[in-house]
C-alpha cells in the first residue's frame, strides 16, 4: 500500500510540473561570440606589390571568411628586421599559425624556432629558411618552373634555329632565381637549335633597361629573352617595343602581372608562366587549418632541408599563351575591379584632405572667392565695328591706349586730309 501511495504522489508531482512549465519561456542557452571562436592565422609576406600577391590576398581572405578563420596580414616590406617584427607582432596576438614568405632564408630560423616553442606552427610559402623544420612547405618547384618556360619557349620557336637566348634572373644566392636558372639550362643546353645562351644576374639596384638595351643594340640582337621577376618581364616588354627588330623578338616571364597579360593579347609579348596564387591560397587556408587543430595535412612528400626533413606540397603551375589566356579572364576581371576601387578610394582620400585644408585655411577659400568677384570686364569697339571683350582678374585702376607708329600716321594722313577738304568747301 506504502508503495502504490509513493507511486501515486510522484505522478501527481511530475503532471504538476511539466503542466506549471509550459506556462513559462523556455530557458535558451546564452549565444557565444562567434569572433571568440575564430582561429587567428598571422600571414607576413616578403613582398606585397606584385598582382600575384593581390590575388593570394583576394582569395585567402575569401577562403578564411568562409571557415570563419581571422588573417592578420603583415607586411615585411623586403626588409628582414621588419619581418623580425612582424614575427613579435604574430606572438602577441595569439596565433595559432604563422604563415610566411621570408625575405632572407639565412637570417629567420632562430626565430621561427622560438616561436615554435610557444606551441605556434608555422607556414613557409614560396621560400624555406636553411636547416628550418617547419610543419608544412607550399611552393611551385622553381626548377620544374624554368624547364616548363625553356619549353614554352622552344616550341614558339618550333622550327628555327635560335642565335641567341639572354636570360634574366635574380642573386643566385636567392633559392628562387637559381632554380629557375637550372631549370631554363636542363632544357636549353641539351637543344642543337640553341646557339648561345647568355645570363645575366641582376641585383636589385640593378637597372634591367639598361641592361635589355645593350643587348638590344647588338647585331644580330637575341631572338629570345627569359625573364624570372615580374618587373623584370614589364621593363623588357617596354624596351623591345622601342626596338627596330621588335618583330624578331620574343619575351617570356614568370607570374602574371596585368601589363604582361595586356602585352600578351595584344601580341607585343609571347608568354607567360601562371604560378597559381590563386591555389596557392587555397591550399594555404586548408593547411592553416588542420594545422590549428593539430590534424594531419594533405602533403606529398618529404625533403631535406640541411639537417631537418620538411613535408611539401608543390604547386603547379601552367604555361600561359596568347592561345589560352582566357584562363585568366577571372583573376584579370578581380584585378582589374580592384584596381578601379582603389582609385576611387584614393580620390576619395585627396578630396577628403582637400576639405579638410579648406576647413583648416577657410580664409584661402575667402581669398579665393573675394578674388573671383573682384573681376572687370573690358569691352573695346574699333572704329570698323569690331568688339571685344576681356575678363580681367582684380579691380582697374586706369586704361591707357596708345597708338602703334602706323596707326599714327595713318591718324595724321586723316587729319591732312581733312584740313584739304576743309580748305575746298572754304
Amino acid at each position: 500500500m506504502r508503495k502504490i501511495i509513493t507511486y501515486f504522489i510522484a505522478v501527481i508531482f511530475f503532471v504538476t510540473t511539466v503542466l506549471t512549465g509550459c506556462g513559462q519561456n523556455p530557458q535558451t542557452k546564452p549565444k557565444l561570440d562567434e569572433g571568440n571562436n575564430k582561429v587567428k592565422i598571422a600571414v607576413s609576406s616578403a613582398d606585397t606589390k606584385g598582382d600575384d600577391y593581390q590575388i593570394l590576398k583576394m582569395m585567402v581572405d575569401k577562403q578564411a571568411k568562409e571557415k570563419k578563420m581571422e588573417i592578420l596580414w603583415l607586411d615585411a616590406q623586403n626588409n628582414s628586421s621588419l619581418q623580425q617584427e612582424n614575427i613579435q607582432k604574430a606572438v602577441k596576438e595569439k596565433v595559432k599559425v604563422l604563415v610566411i614568405e621570408p625575405v632572407e632564408t639565412s637570417e629567420i630560423t632562430k626565430s621561427l624556432e622560438a616561436l615554435q616553442s610557444q606551441g605556434i606552427k608555422v607556414i613557409c610559402y614560396n621560400k624555406l629558411p636553411q636547416d628550418f623544420a617547419c610543419e608544412a612547405y607550399l611552393a611551385p618547384d622553381y626548377e620544374r618552373t624554368g624547364e616548363i618556360q625553356a619549353q614554352q619557349m622552344l616550341e614558339n620557336l618550333a622550327g628555327k634555329d635560335v642565335g641567341e637566348v639572354l636570360i634574366i634572373t635574380g642573386p643566385q644566392d636567392n633559392p628562387v632565381f637559381r632554380d629557375l636558372l637550372q631549370g631554363n639550362l636542363n632544357i636549353l643546353k641539351h637543344d642543337k637549335r640553341v646557339g648561345k645562351v647568355t645570363v645575366e644576374e641582376l641585383e636589385k639596384e640593378s637597372s634591367v633597361g639598361d641592361t635589355v638595351n645593350k643587348y638590344l643594340a647588338k647585331t644580330p640582337a637575341p631572338q629570345a629573352i627569359l625573364c624570372h621577376a615580374a618587373e623584370s618581364t614589364t621593363e623588357v616588354i617596354n624596351k623591345v617595343k622601342e626596338s627596330e627588330d621588335k618583330d624578331k623578338i620574343k619575351t617570356f616571364g614568370v607570374a602574371t602581372e596585368l601589363q604582361a597579360l595586356d602585352a600578351l593579347k595584344k601580341k607585343e609579348h609571347t608568354g607567360e608562366i601562371d604560378m597559381r596564387p590563386d591555389l596557392l591560397a587555397k591550399l594555404l587556408v586548408q593547411t592553416a587549418e588542420d594545422l590549428s587543430k593539430d590534424e594531419p595535412w594533405d602533403y606529398e612528400q618529404q625533403i631535406t632541408n640541411g639537417v631537418q626533413e620538411v613535408p611539401v606540397r608543390f604547386i603547379p603551375v601552367r604555361s600561359i599563351t596568347k592561345d589560352n589566356i582566357s584562363l585568366l579572364d577571372e583573376r584579370i576581371k578581380m584585378l582589374e575591379e580592384k584596381q578601379a576601387k582603389d582609385g576611387k578610394e584614393n580620390q576619395k582620400g585627396s578630396e577628403g584632405e582637400e576639405k579638410q585644408d579648406n576647413k583648416d585655411n577657410p580664409g584661402d577659400k575667402e581669398a579665393g572667392k573675394n578674388e573671383d568677384e573682384k573681376k572687370t570686364v573690358v569691352k573695346i569697339k574699333t572704329k570698323d565695328g569690331q568688339e571685344f571683350e576681356m575678363n580681367i582678374k582684380g579691380e582697374i585702376e586706369s586704361i591707357e591706349m596708345k597708338k602703334g607708329e602706323g596707326a599714327e600716321e595713318e591718324d595724321k594722313k586723316e587729319g591732312e586730309d581733312g584740313e584739304e577738304g576743309k580748305s575746298e568747301e572754304g
